[in-house]
């Protein structure tokens, strides 16, 4: 048998996207025909299933009635699975179209840093809504040993929003908050529209800090 369902336990988790790893059939595996990873992919491009196959089984394109799209290579070592990339139940789909594979994160992108001062902490955090997106294609994961793609971060909806905060903590074994600043964008805008609209408030302290806030949201601003 040359093919099985992937219904192992997750690895990793990042937003709607799943990292899946099951066993191949050991012995059946070899350079000349990989046991690679192959999305099972609907009529709206949906993948709802990850199967381990190989090119002999599964090239045609077709499996059991369904469009099948190869996903993550094999280890270019042993030829053996890596696991693949599904949904998470209840979260945004992963989705394909032309063998590149689209998944969308449905958890907020937030960065943080804390500056110690000498009477307290400075804590700038900067958080970009739900909804970013990445995509990878199966030759970005041949020859990799760990069937991990580097992934393309794909253009921005314009209605993702972003909040830009910045907390005074006291230096105590339990901190309290001194003063906190917080602003919130509800769809993506320039950096100079940004930086005006914080001037224009008079938010200080977040001003004093955009240098910061600029880099972490460099793929965010229109």
């Amino acid at each position: 048998m040359k093919i099985k369902s992937i219904i192992g336990s997750i690895l990793l988790t990042v937003g709607a996207l799943a990292f899946v790893s099951a066993p191949a059939n050991a012995g059946e595996c070899s350079a000349e025909d990989p046991c690679h990873t192959y999305a099972m992919v609907d009529g709206n491009g949906t993948v709802t299933n990850i199967i381990v196959c190989q090119p002999s089984v599964c090239g045609s394109g077709t499996f059991a009635g369904s469009r099948v799209v190869p996903q993550v290579a094999a280890n270019p070592l042993t030829h053996q699975n890596q696991g693949g990339y599904l949904s998470n139940p209840d979260s945004t789909p992963v989705k394909e179209s032309n063998g590149r594979f689209t998944v969308t994160n449905d958890s907020p992108v937030v960065s943080n840093t804390v500056i110690q001062e000498e009477t307290k902490n400075v804590v700038l955090t900067s958080s970009i809504e739900k909804g970013t997106q990445t995509s990878f294609t199966f030759n970005d994961t041949v020859g990799a040993s760990d069937g991990r793609p580097t992934f393309r971060s794909e253009p921005m909806d314009k209605t993702i929003g972003a909040t830009l905060s910045v907390t005074e903590l006291s230096k105590s074994e339990t901190p309290t908050v001194i003063a906190e600043e917080v602003a919130v964008f509800e769809e993506r805008q320039t950096e100079q529209f940004v930086e005006l609209t914080i001037q224009l408030n008079n938010l200080q302290k977040i001003m004093r800090n955009w240098n910061w806030f600029k880099m972490s949201l460099v793929g965010w601003f229109l």
